[in-house]
């Protein structure tokens, strides 16, 4: 029995489930059977946003010290 042929609500769902898991598809292979394969791009710790510091965090300015 021949493989399920690929579709593009298939290719669609597949990739939609990797980015609602917060990660990057980076490269599709498709092979002649109608299999594929989906690399993602690693995590990088670069490549995560860091919360901005508030106002309370920051030291007093030299010009503040009075």
């Amino acid at each position: 029995m021949p493989a399920a042929k690929l579709t593009k609500a298939t290719m669609t769902n597949a990739l939609d489930a990797i980015v609602a898991a917060g990660l990057t598809p980076a490269y599709v292979c498709v092979e002649p059977d109608g299999s594929f394969r989906v690399e993602i791009y690693p995590v990088l710790a670069a490549t995560i946003e860091q919360p901005a510091a508030t106002v309370e965090d920051q030291p007093e300015k030299f010009e503040d010290l009075s």
